[in-house]
């Protein structure tokens, strides 16, 4: 549930992850997150990994491997800029822009620590990682060569090969999740730590949210919406434009309101 007096703090190990309303109702209906693979990605360098490629069998093998079996998903996080007070996750206009739709969709935050132990049986055995992105100017790295297994390979130099950018993308302060050969699918059952709505978020798609919501435990105060406030990013209450679409849908609506007044939740 949002805080108002939330003050933002790197210890929080708050993930955001900006995406669009279509994606979100997905999200929300399955309680589940998609891991990505390396073919759709938006940066030319993902999978022209950038170091000392002795044998360009060994490149292209190992590049396959990478699209086939290597999966991602990233997110943002609460971040300090130079001589400024820690600043949420959420607080990129730009991001909003880019990956939510033009402000129509949404910023979820997400508890790491408990995406962590949710996800710990379904990734048992399976290689992976979660690290904050690198950014530098160059990548290369003539110190590193090529092996024949590409597993191994990756398992050893993942952070080389996953973990840097170039400092281009450095504002987004991205921490990723890596898996070889992991799920397709992640949960995020009870990890949510609440959902900033976009500035434009339609009343077509409280609608929609609505209907998903009533299918799980979130509560209104689970929501926020963004506002801007001299350029920067800034989350409000939202619970009671939730709460009054829920309402309108009389009948099937009072499963969902029993609910949140077993829970003491003031409607």
């Amino acid at each position: 549930m949002y805080r108002p007096d939330y003050i933002p703090s790197m210890n929080d190990k708050f993930l955001f992850h900006f995406t669009t309303t279509e994606s979100l109702l997905k999200i929300l209906s399955g309680m589940t997150v998609k891991l990505s693979n390396f073919t759709n990605l938006n940066d030319l360098n993902e999978t022209d990994i950038n170091c000392d490629w002795n044998d360009s069998l060994k490149k292209i093998n190992t590049k396959k491997y990478i699209q086939n079996h290597c999966k991602l998903i990233s997110f943002s996080q609460n971040y300090h800029p130079k001589d400024k007070f820690c600043q949420p996750g959420y607080n990129h206009p730009r991001m909003w822009a880019q990956y939510s739709d033009n402000n129509k969709g949404v910023c979820l935050v997400i508890n790491e620590e408990k995406f962590r132990s949710t996800n710990k049986e379904i990734l048992s055995g399976i290689f992976n990682e979660i690290e904050n992105v690198k950014y530098d100017y160059t990548l290369y790295d003539k110190n590193i060569c090529i092996q024949t297994d590409p597993k191994l390979f990756i398992e050893n130099y993942y952070q080389h090969i996953f973990f840097k950018k170039h400092i281009d993308w450095q504002q987004e302060n991205e921490r990723r999740f890596l898996c070889i050969d992991g799920p397709d699918y992640l949960s995020i059952k009870n990890c949510i730590e609440f959902i900033v709505l976009g500035r434009h978020f339609s009343p077509e798609n409280y609608v929609e949210l609505a209907k998903v919501i009533m299918t799980t435990e979130l509560t209104p105060h689970d929501f926020v919406k963004q506002t801007n406030s001299d350029g920067r990013v800034l989350a409000l209450d939202d619970a009671h434009n939730i709460l009054k679409v829920v309402k309108n849908f009389n009948g099937i609506s009072k499963k969902y309101i029993d609910f949140l007044k077993l829970h003491k939740y003031e409607l």
